[in-house]
Protein backbone atom coordinates (compact mmCIF):
# COMPACT_ATOMS: atom_id res chain seq x y z
CA UNK A 1 0.00 0.00 0.00
CA UNK A 2 1.11 3.49 -0.55
CA UNK A 3 1.84 5.98 2.06
CA UNK A 4 0.87 9.85 1.22
CA UNK A 5 3.88 11.32 2.25
CA UNK A 6 7.61 10.02 2.05
CA UNK A 7 9.98 9.82 5.59
CA UNK A 8 11.85 12.57 3.87
CA UNK A 9 8.84 14.83 4.00
CA UNK A 10 8.24 13.87 7.48
CA UNK A 11 11.87 14.60 8.41
CA UNK A 12 11.72 17.82 6.75
CA UNK A 13 8.57 19.22 8.10
CA UNK A 14 9.98 18.15 11.88
CA UNK A 15 13.68 19.64 11.04
CA UNK A 16 15.29 15.49 11.34
CA UNK A 17 16.70 15.93 7.79
CA UNK A 18 19.88 14.46 9.12
CA UNK A 19 18.21 12.35 11.83
CA UNK A 20 17.83 8.29 11.33
CA UNK A 21 17.53 7.44 14.90
CA UNK A 22 13.74 7.37 14.44
CA UNK A 23 13.67 5.95 10.72
CA UNK A 24 11.74 3.03 11.44
CA UNK A 25 9.03 4.41 14.06
CA UNK A 26 8.64 7.26 11.07
CA UNK A 27 8.20 4.72 8.39
CA UNK A 28 5.46 3.34 10.71
CA UNK A 29 3.62 6.73 11.67
CA UNK A 30 3.30 7.52 7.97
CA UNK A 31 1.61 4.20 6.88
CA UNK A 32 -0.22 4.43 9.98
CA UNK A 33 -1.12 7.94 9.33
CA UNK A 34 -2.12 7.16 5.69
CA UNK A 35 -4.49 4.10 6.51
CA UNK A 36 -5.91 6.31 9.46
CA UNK A 37 -6.76 8.76 6.76
CA UNK A 38 -8.15 6.34 4.30
CA UNK A 39 -10.71 5.04 6.95
CA UNK A 40 -11.95 8.20 8.41
CA UNK A 41 -12.63 9.33 5.00
CA UNK A 42 -13.93 5.66 3.23
CA UNK A 43 -11.77 5.73 -0.03
CA UNK A 44 -7.78 5.50 -0.57
CA UNK A 45 -5.87 8.52 -2.55
CA UNK A 46 -2.94 6.25 -4.07
CA UNK A 47 -4.02 4.55 -7.50
CA UNK A 48 -3.52 1.03 -8.61
CA UNK A 49 -0.66 0.81 -10.73
CA UNK A 50 -2.46 -1.99 -13.18
CA UNK A 51 -5.60 -0.80 -14.85
CA UNK A 52 -7.13 -4.22 -14.85
CA UNK A 53 -8.51 -4.51 -11.45
CA UNK A 54 -11.98 -5.77 -11.42
CA UNK A 55 -14.45 -5.19 -8.83
CA UNK A 56 -18.14 -6.35 -9.02
CA UNK A 57 -21.18 -4.18 -7.96
CA UNK A 58 -24.51 -4.76 -6.91
CA UNK A 59 -26.80 -2.30 -8.44
CA UNK A 60 -29.40 -0.55 -6.31
CA UNK A 61 -30.84 0.95 -9.08
CA UNK A 62 -30.98 0.91 -12.64
CA UNK A 63 -30.37 4.37 -13.93
CA UNK A 64 -27.58 4.88 -11.38
CA UNK A 65 -24.23 2.75 -10.14
CA UNK A 66 -21.80 4.12 -7.30
CA UNK A 67 -18.42 2.66 -7.96
CA UNK A 68 -14.89 2.84 -5.73
CA UNK A 69 -13.18 5.79 -6.81
CA UNK A 70 -11.81 5.08 -10.30
CA UNK A 71 -9.00 6.84 -12.60
CA UNK A 72 -9.46 4.75 -15.31
CA UNK A 73 -12.19 2.25 -16.76
CA UNK A 74 -11.02 -0.62 -19.36
CA UNK A 75 -14.34 -2.73 -19.60
CA UNK A 76 -17.81 -2.47 -17.81
CA UNK A 77 -19.75 -5.96 -18.08
CA UNK A 78 -23.40 -6.10 -16.90
CA UNK A 79 -24.68 -9.60 -16.77
CA UNK A 80 -21.34 -11.03 -18.61
CA UNK A 81 -22.45 -9.01 -21.47
CA UNK A 82 -19.33 -5.86 -22.52
CA UNK A 83 -21.06 -2.40 -22.71
CA UNK A 84 -19.55 -0.19 -25.49
CA UNK A 85 -18.39 3.33 -24.73
CA UNK A 86 -21.55 4.68 -25.66
CA UNK A 87 -23.19 2.66 -23.60
CA UNK A 88 -22.06 4.12 -20.51
CA UNK A 89 -21.12 7.35 -18.93
CA UNK A 90 -18.64 8.32 -16.14
CA UNK A 91 -19.61 10.77 -13.48
CA UNK A 92 -18.87 13.87 -12.63
CA UNK A 93 -17.91 14.67 -16.15
CA UNK A 94 -15.26 16.60 -15.36
CA UNK A 95 -13.63 14.68 -13.19
CA UNK A 96 -10.24 14.00 -14.93
CA UNK A 97 -10.05 17.87 -16.02
CA UNK A 98 -10.34 18.57 -11.88
CA UNK A 99 -7.88 15.66 -10.74
CA UNK A 100 -10.35 13.68 -9.08
CA UNK A 101 -11.72 9.95 -9.70
CA UNK A 102 -15.05 9.16 -11.03
CA UNK A 103 -17.54 7.62 -8.80
CA UNK A 104 -20.23 6.96 -10.66
CA UNK A 105 -21.82 5.36 -14.09
CA UNK A 106 -25.01 6.32 -15.52
CA UNK A 107 -26.92 3.90 -18.67
CA UNK A 108 -27.37 5.87 -21.69
CA UNK A 109 -29.86 5.41 -24.18
CA UNK A 110 -31.82 1.84 -23.30
CA UNK A 111 -29.46 0.50 -21.31
CA UNK A 112 -30.09 -0.74 -17.59
CA UNK A 113 -28.52 -1.95 -14.81
CA UNK A 114 -29.97 -4.81 -13.12
CA UNK A 115 -30.96 -3.80 -9.94
CA UNK A 116 -30.43 -5.95 -6.81
CA UNK A 117 -28.46 -8.66 -8.88
CA UNK A 118 -25.31 -9.45 -6.57
CA UNK A 119 -22.38 -8.98 -8.45
CA UNK A 120 -24.29 -8.29 -11.85
CA UNK A 121 -21.65 -5.81 -12.94
CA UNK A 122 -17.72 -5.88 -13.38
CA UNK A 123 -15.66 -2.86 -13.55
CA UNK A 124 -12.32 -3.27 -14.34
CA UNK A 125 -9.88 -0.08 -14.40
CA UNK A 126 -7.12 1.59 -12.39
CA UNK A 127 -9.21 2.46 -9.05
CA UNK A 128 -8.25 5.62 -6.59
CA UNK A 129 -7.21 8.61 -7.11
CA UNK A 130 -5.12 10.60 -10.02
CA UNK A 131 -2.89 12.47 -7.65
CA UNK A 132 -2.83 12.27 -3.55
CA UNK A 133 -4.77 15.73 -3.09
CA UNK A 134 -2.61 18.18 -0.69
CA UNK A 135 -4.98 18.40 1.69
CA UNK A 136 -4.50 14.74 2.23
CA UNK A 137 -0.82 14.61 2.93
CA UNK A 138 -0.54 17.80 4.65
CA UNK A 139 -3.62 15.63 6.91
CA UNK A 140 -1.18 12.70 6.59
CA UNK A 141 1.90 15.03 7.73
CA UNK A 142 -0.33 16.21 10.96
CA UNK A 143 -1.31 12.48 12.25
CA UNK A 144 2.15 10.81 11.29
CA UNK A 145 3.78 13.83 13.75
CA UNK A 146 1.48 12.51 16.73
CA UNK A 147 1.80 8.74 16.13
CA UNK A 148 5.65 9.56 15.79
CA UNK A 149 5.40 11.56 18.72
CA UNK A 150 3.17 8.85 20.70
CA UNK A 151 5.85 6.33 20.00
CA UNK A 152 8.89 8.26 21.50
CA UNK A 153 7.23 9.34 24.44
CA UNK A 154 6.33 5.69 25.13
CA UNK A 155 7.74 4.23 27.81
CA UNK A 156 10.37 1.99 26.31
CA UNK A 157 9.47 3.50 23.42
CA UNK A 158 7.00 0.86 22.91
CA UNK A 159 3.65 1.75 21.35
CA UNK A 160 0.76 -0.22 19.89
CA UNK A 161 -0.55 1.65 17.01
CA UNK A 162 -0.88 -1.64 14.22
CA UNK A 163 -2.20 -0.49 11.55
CA UNK A 164 -5.31 -2.37 11.66
CA UNK A 165 -6.10 -1.59 15.52
CA UNK A 166 -8.02 2.17 14.31
CA UNK A 167 -5.50 3.95 16.83
CA UNK A 168 -4.65 6.28 14.03
CA UNK A 169 -9.00 6.92 12.81
CA UNK A 170 -10.00 7.46 16.24
CA UNK A 171 -6.71 10.30 16.50
CA UNK A 172 -7.48 11.58 13.21
CA UNK A 173 -11.44 12.06 13.78
CA UNK A 174 -10.88 13.32 16.97
CA UNK A 175 -7.89 15.87 15.74
CA UNK A 176 -9.70 19.60 14.26
CA UNK A 177 -7.15 20.26 12.03
CA UNK A 178 -7.10 16.40 10.37
CA UNK A 179 -10.94 17.06 10.09
CA UNK A 180 -10.71 20.35 8.56
CA UNK A 181 -8.24 18.61 5.71
CA UNK A 182 -10.24 16.13 4.78
CA UNK A 183 -13.81 16.37 5.29
CA UNK A 184 -14.35 17.43 2.09
CA UNK A 185 -13.06 13.96 0.96
CA UNK A 186 -15.28 12.00 3.18
CA UNK A 187 -16.99 9.42 0.93
CA UNK A 188 -20.74 9.36 0.80
CA UNK A 189 -21.92 6.63 3.58
CA UNK A 190 -25.36 6.64 2.03
CA UNK A 191 -23.67 6.05 -1.68
CA UNK A 192 -21.81 3.27 -0.48
CA UNK A 193 -23.73 0.43 -0.06
CA UNK A 194 -23.08 -0.95 -3.42
CA UNK A 195 -19.22 -0.77 -3.41
CA UNK A 196 -17.55 -4.03 -3.80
Amino acid sequence: MTSYITPADLKASLSLEDQSYADQDIELAIAAASRGIDGMTGRRFYKDQDANRIRYYTPTRHDTLYINDLVELTALRVDGEEWEEGDYRLLPLNAAADGHPYTTIIPVGRRRFPAGVVGGVEVVGRFGWPEVPDAVRAATSILATKLLKRTREAPFGVVAFALDDGTAVRIARNDPDVRFLVDSYMRNQARSVNLG
